[in-house]
């Protein structure tokens, strides 16, 4: 006689950058597995690739439903919510207060957090009067370079590159595909601060996991405002 089959219930969220819905279930102990395994591993390559595989595995409609060219807050957001739908809505974590500078235990609502759009954010630069860039957003494969030193200008540059998806110059529009890495990389160096500043405002006010909690120091009773960004920041 077989083992009974479990039911796993399903839940729909909304994909922050297309407004698409999606259909997906709870990652299983096998999947956690995965994920347990590669993050004891310590290597970040590792980890993007079970959480790609967790998400790609756990999604159930559309069926052909891929990852990898959804921007990182994408990717974020439907983890954050994936997990909270496996193991806990409620996580909980360690903040230091601002004015006492005690650790304290956090309790978050994962349920709650959303994708922040700043107002004034826009895909297009312009560098000049007659060239501009298109900008796309960083993937899933840039998390894993995100976990290396950023003040390290090779990997900034490498999440840049990665980023331009055309270069517009007049009424010609330029593919960087077309372009070798050194071509593409002499072109960025030739930028001037000015213009690298407008990139990386770009960067700055992408999209982003965010959310902002209430903080209340129990001696002073003074409130203090902290704002999580990243998914990093809702599990440790």
């Amino acid at each position: 006689m077989p083992l009974p089959k479990l039911n796993v219930p399903s839940h729909e969220l909304t994909v922050p950058s297309s407004g698409d819905t999606i259909l997906y279930r709870p990652f299983l102990v096998k999947e956690e597995k995965v994920l347990l395994m590669a993050n004891e591993g310590d290597d970040s390559n590792e980890m993007v690739r079970a959480m790609r595989q967790t998400i790609n595995d756990c999604i159930l409609e559309p069926t052909e439903f891929d990852v990898s060219g959804l921007p990182l807050f994408d990717i974020e957001y439907i983890f954050l919510k994936l997990r909270s739908k496996s193991v806990n809505e409620i996580s909980e974590v360690g903040f230091r207060c601002p004015e006492c500078e005690t650790i304290n235990q956090i309790k978050i609502d994962l349920s709650a957090v959303e994708i922040v759009k700043e107002p004034d954010h826009s895909s297009h630069i312009e560098l000049t009067d007659s060239i501009s860039l298109v900008m796309s957003y960083p993937k899933i494969d840039s998390m894993a370079m995100q976990e290396g030193d950023l003040d390290n200008p090779e990997t900034i540059f490498k999440i840049l590159e990665s980023c331009i998806a055309n270069v517009i110059e007049g009424n010609e529009v330029h593919d960087p595909n077309d372009y070798t890495k050194e071509e593409l990389s002499d072109f960025i160096n030739s930028f001037t601060q000015a213009q690298f500043l407008e990139i990386q405002n770009f960067f700055e006010t992408m999209p982003k996991l965010s959310h902002t909690l209430k903080i209340k120091n129990p001696e002073t009773g003074v409130e203090s405002e902290v704002v999580l960004e990243g998914l990093a920041s809702f599990f440790t």
